[in-house]
Formats: C-alpha cells, structure tokens, sequence
C-alpha cells in the first residue's frame, strides 16, 4: 500500500491567550475609583495552518499528535504529548487549540512539533504576540479598564538587565517622559533601579540623528521633587544620544529666579577621587569638552557648572574634567557664563576641606602634546579679568612647571587671530619682557609720578648693572678688562692702561643685552655698582678709598699713583681709573669689593 504524504504548508502560533477575570467599567466605576484590572493567563494556545496530503489541499478528518520542546531541532521535549483525534480540515485549514501547561511557558524559548497519520511535519519556533510580551513571569499590570493609566514592573535579574526602557525615534520625541504633579513632597518624574551587574537604573536611547531629541526627559514640578532619579550601583542614569545637536542627559531648571541648578553632583565619599560631577570626553580628535555649564542669568552668583564636594577629607573634587584628545584646544573644563551683566561665573569651585592640596577647581590636562589646558579663562568684556585669583592672607596665585615656563603673558593682535608672547618667566627663574621695566605706580594717570618707596630693583649681595659685550673665551668674574685691537673685551697687562673697560662681573643685578647671556662669545662687563675685582700690592698696600688701575699681571688691578705734571700737582692718569677700593689688601693677591666707576 502506498504511503500518504502530508505537508503542513503556513503555520500561525499564538502566544498565551488573555482572559478578562473582572470588569471595571460597570456601574460607572473607571478610572477615578482606581479598580484593578487583573490580566489572567488560559491554559490554552491556538494554532492554525493548512495541510496537504500528496500535495493537494486535504479535506476531512485526521488524528494529529503535537509535542513541545525546548532546542530547535526538537529533541529535548518539554511536557507530555498533547493528543487531537478527528480534527476537521476543510480545503487543507485547520484550526486547533492546544491545551499546555502554563507552566512550561516561564519565559524560555519553545518549539513545537506536528505529527499527523506517523509523518512527523517540522520543528516551528513559537513566538509571542504582541501584547504577551509584558507578561513574562514577574510582570503584573494594575490600573483602569478604559486603559488611561497602566505600571509594568519586569523583576528579571541578569547581566545588562533595565529597570525602564525608553526610545524614540522621532526627532522630536521623547524616551521616556515622567511627570510629577503634585506640587508638594518629595515627587519623582521617573524612578528606575537596576541590582544587575552592568544593569540600568534608566536607560534612554534617542536614535534620531537630527533634531533636538532626549534620551531621557522628566519634568518635577514639585518644590523639592526630581525630574528624574536613578539609582544603581553602577549608573544611576546614562543618557547616549549619536545627533550633532543631541543631549545625552539634558538638566533643565526652568525656574527664572532663585539659586536653580540644571544637573547638580554631589559626592558624599571620603575616598580618593570622588567626584561630584565627573565628565569624561573619550574622543581623540576635535575640540571636546569633558564639561560644559553655561547660564544665562544676570544675577549675582550664578553658576555655569556648580560642584559641591561635603566630605571633609579624602581627594574630593568639586567638580574635575577630564579630556583625552590631544588636538589643540581641547578643554579639561569649559565654563561660559554668557551673561553680560552681573558677577558671573563660567566656572565656580568651592572647598571647606582645611587639608593639603584641597582644590576648589582642579583642572588636569594629561595630553603630553598639543595646546591643552588644565583650565582656561577668557573675558570678552573691555573691563574683565579672564583668571582671576585671590588669597586672603596665603598666595594670590602660585604657578609650579617642570621644565616649562612657569608664566607667560600673549597679546592677541586682532579678535581670534594671531598672538604674540610678550612676557615670560623660565622654570630657572629667567624673565623676559618685550617692554620696558617701570618702577612705582601711576597716581590718576599721571605717567611722571612715581612713588619713592616702591624699589625698582633689591638684591641681598654685592651686585651691580653690567652688559653683556663681545669678548675673548678665557674671562673669568673679577678680571680686569680692556678693549682689544679688534673691539672685544680682553685681560688687561699693563699698568695704567687707558682703554680699560671695567670687571667682569660676578653678580649683576641688572643684564643688558641677556639674549647673549649664554653665549660663550660674550661677557658681562660691569659698568657701574659693587663688584669683587682680583687686585694685587704691586704698587703698594691697598686700602679702602684707594683709586685702582690696570697692573702688569693680565686681568688684576692694583693701586693707582698719582703723577707729578709740575709745581708739585699731582692728578692721576685719565682713563686708567677702574674705581675706589672698598676693602684692604695687604698680601701680595686676592679679591676685594670695589665701587666700579670709571674714571
């Protein structure tokens, strides 16, 4: 005899059927008495499809076995089999509802297997319907029978699991969207927790990459409510936004006076490196911002970013930002208080902590290249001051480098174009000034008053004003100079000599010409001050107020003679005066302190 060929051609599988256990519409109740709707699960699931016997559409009756199991290829069965005699077919469609155990269906993936007359016809996965998907075991629905206000609570734990779930995918729409109305107590817009590892308190994905969209949005209109709260323990709120223009977290205080913040942080840690407000801009390239606050107040004390760390120890931060890019000008931290008027602030830290090295604000640039800056100042006004500091009985300001220059003043020589460095101090304590030294103050403008108690220059040694000159490699501090054939200073090595030029010096305190201070064909000449010279008593015992000229050992004075011109007047040789001694000698060399003056 031969064998029949059956062929189920469409299956169609529906999830767990819904019965309606109570009604809440009866009598007028509804949404105001508050009547819980309960969502009930059947025993039973419908499955249709059509069936084909030697590929023609089947007609009748016919015993059908179909069996649940847990693997796509139907070998690990679940439960018993479930057994269906006679069902009627007409045209090949069928339609059967199969009583399963619920409790097989808790959320796990199953297949199911079809046998009619010994020919077994596939392995189906089946699916969900739509509105089943929320009625995965742990899930319950309360609220009205006219479907004005539903909660689902999904209690699943595992690996990246989400308290609430929001997208969007208009431009302008909204994730999650959570309103606290009352206009009392502690309200909240939208509260999710996640205990899972990895997990989310809240998370919002707006995946529109146009428009002013939100990840996740709340609003509390309450006087100590939450827009929105998340608490986990390792985001209480992430906000991912991939627009040009997109807020990945958007705090708004839209309340036009008063000390409003649109995201405060807060830190209760005494741990190291706890933050209040941690921003972290991973990208390499472009002018990222770790964090930025703006505000448009004009009133006193408003603040772009406001981070308040309560801890008393520990390394807390009021607020750090921290960018990885090394393209220039790149912000750790990015303040801009836009306002024109009033006494704002881009950027306002504060610390109570009374230990060492407590920060208000901390900048840290970690890039080892580009123009990158732990913090930046700038004022647009005429009359501001873009870095201010202020010490109330300790330093105004302190500036620390390793092998930079601890300051530098730039003049910007047209709006956002080129900069010239016009002042600056090394690391080894040289400064430099493209202008002139002033001694005083202006007194109301006046350029020609100058106060007599401010110095112009102090120094605690012997020291003197010198200039650095072309001279020979071989001097020494406190040799005796002349000028040479060829116009560089030279030791000088005869007594009296005419051109001798001054010492060199040992100390100066003032330098002209420092651009060739390192310069091994240049020499610092004193001209006039207190110099230590090298003198010898060639010509007799040197005592203070002694005139001093060149001797006949190369680069060391000794003391001046006056000549006899006639009728017993004596005057010394001019321009062989070096200066007056201001020391004694009385061994054969050594070196003294001498007034240099010239003579």
């Amino acid at each position: 005899m031969k064998r029949k060929l059956f062929y189920i051609a469409f299956v169609t599988v529906f999830a767990l059927g819904l019965g309606v256990a109570g009604t809440a519409a009866q009598e007028g109740s509804g949404s105001q008495n508050g009547d819980v709707v309960t969502a009930a699960l059947d025993s039973a699931i419908s499955y249709q499809g059509m069936l084909q016997e030697s590929g023609a559409p089947v007609t009748g009756s016919r015993d059908m076995t179909f069996r649940l199991y847990s693997d796509d290829a139907c070998t690990l069965q679940v439960g018993s089999n479930i057994v269906e005699n006679d069902v009627p077919v007409a045209n090949g469609l069928f339609s059967v509802e199969l009583e399963v155990d619920a409790g097989d269906f808790n959320g796990q993936a199953l297949w199911l297997e079809v046998e009619v007359g010994g020919a077994i016809l596939g392995c189906q996965e089946i699916l969900p319907a739509p509105y089943a998907l929320s009625l995965r075991p742990g899930a319950k629905m309360t609220g009205n029978a006219t479907g004005a206000t539903f909660t689902a609570e999904h209690t699943g734990v595992g690996y990246g699991s989400t308290g609430v779930v929001g997208i969007s995918s208009s431009t302008a729409g909204v994730g999650i969207s959570g309103l606290a109305s009352a206009a009392d107590g502690g309200g909240v817009g939208v509260s999710g927790r996640s205990e899972s590892t990895g997990g989310y308190g809240i998370y919002g994905y707006a995946s529109s990459n146009s428009g002013v969209n939100y990840g996740v949005y709340g609003i509390s209109d309450s006087g100590s409510g939450i827009g929105v709260y998340g608490q986990a323990d390792d985001y209480g709120v992430q906000g991912k936004s991939f627009g040009y223009t997109g807020v990945g977290v958007y705090g708004w205080a839209a309340d036009t006076s008063g000390q409003t913040i649109g995201v405060s942080g807060r830190s209760d840690s005494t741990a190291a490196w706890a933050r209040g407000v941690y921003g972290y801009a991973t990208a390499t390239v472009g002018q990222t911002v770790g964090v930025e606050g703006k505000t448009d107040s004009g009133s006193d004390w408003t603040r772009g970013v406001f981070g308040y760390a309560t801890a008393g120890s520990g390394r807390t931060f009021g607020v750090i930002g921290q960018v990885a890019s090394s393209t220039n000008w790149a912000n750790g931290v990015y303040g801009y208080a836009s306002a024109t008027t009033g006494q704002t602030v881009g950027v306002y830290g504060e610390t109570a902590s009374a230990t060492d090295w407590a920060r208000g604000v901390y900048g840290y640039a970690t890039a080892s290249d580009g123009y990158t800056f732990g913090v930046i100042g700038q004022s647009d006004s005429t009359d501001g001051v873009g870095l201010w500091a202020y010490g109330r009985g300790g330093a105004g300001g302190v500036f620390t480098t390793y092998n930079g220059n601890i300051l530098e003043g730039w003049e910007e020589l047209s709006v956002g174009g080129s900069t010239s460095l016009r002042f600056k101090v090394e690391y080894d304590g040289d400064v430099y000034t493209d202008g002139s030294y002033h001694c005083g103050v202006n007194d109301g403008g006046n350029a020609t008053y100058v106060d007599e108690n401010t110095g112009c220059m102090y120094d605690n040694a012997p020291a003197d004003f010198a200039e650095m000159l072309p001279a020979a490699r071989t001097l020494t501090p406190g040799d005796v100079l002349i000028i040479g054939p060829d116009g560089k200073l030279t030791l000088s090595s005869q007594p009296n000599q005419a051109n001798v030029a001054g010492v060199y010096s040992t100390r100066p305190s003032y330098l002209g010409n420092s651009q060739y201070s390192s310069n091994p064909e240049y020499a610092p000449l004193a001209i006039v001050g207190v110099v230590p010279v090298k003198v010898t008593n060639e010509s007799g015992e040197i005592k203070p107020g002694d005139l001093l000229t060149t001797s006949s050992l190369p680069g060391i004075a000794m003391k001046a003679l006056p000549v006899d011109v006639g009728g017993g007047i004596l005057i010394y040789r001019p321009g062989t005066i070096i200066g007056k001694a201001l020391e004694g000698l009385q061994q054969k060399t050594g070196i003294i302190l001498v007034l240099v003056v010239l003579q």
